[in-house]
């Protein structure tokens, strides 16, 4: 009986652990020092996450540990993915969907290409980041996102569009680069940048 009510509880915390926070209302505030990014994309479904990865745009690389949208600590509303970062200039570089069966678990990995949009958030500000639709500058409003977040009350932050800082070349990404990707440093060439402007 207790080894029953044991294995319950792990698949209870296990499926805590890889799903959004669909039962509360997330607070951020304009003191916090972290960003709050809300991800709009029809890529990210209830089994798929999405990586997350720093960007050095002066040398065109994306570096560091990458950070999970669509896991226990991604609050989601009915069109948008919350996650609080640390500041600074991301990509969202590719979705990993896992479906499991009777017997096998499948790994579906879709790398976005032929380009990914570079975006900056700033501490203390809620980001909006519509993929595919970034318009250039760091004052950009976002009136669809301010109107889903009136329900969020504990959501203070100011609300703006993630500031767009240009675009990296996907295209020379092999296929089967979707691992990689989480972790290792890729250099990639930049399309275009938006000259950085003052908020």
């Amino acid at each position: 009986m207790k080894s029953g009510i044991l294995a319950v509880l792990c698949l209870l915390f296990l499926s805590a652990c890889t799903s959004p926070r669909q039962d509360q209302k997330p607070a951020f505030s304009a003191s916090n020092p972290n960003a709050l990014i809300a991800v709009l994309d029809f890529r990210i479904k209830s089994r798929t996450i999405a990586v997350i990865r720093q960007v050095d745009v002066e040398k065109g690389e994306l570096y560091g540990n990458s950070i999970i949208l669509g896991d226990d600590k991604t609050s989601r509303t009915p069109a948008y993915l919350l996650r609080e970062i640390p500041p600074g200039t991301y990509a969202i570089t590719h979705t990993i969907t896992t479906s499991r069966q009777p017997y096998r678990t499948n790994v579906l990995c879709r790398v976005y290409k032929p380009a990914i949009e570079v975006f900056d958030v700033s501490s203390g500000k809620v980001s909006e980041v519509k993929v595919g639709h970034l318009k250039p500058g760091f004052t950009v409003a976002a009136p669809d996102l301010e109107k889903v977040l009136k329900s969020y009350p504990e959501i203070t932050a100011p609300i703006q569009q993630a500031a767009l800082m240009g675009l990296l070349d996907t295209k020379s990404l092999p296929t089967d680069s979707c691992q990689s990707l989480r972790y290792d440093t890729y250099k990639l060439k930049l399309l275009k940048i938006k000259p950085a402007t003052t908020a």
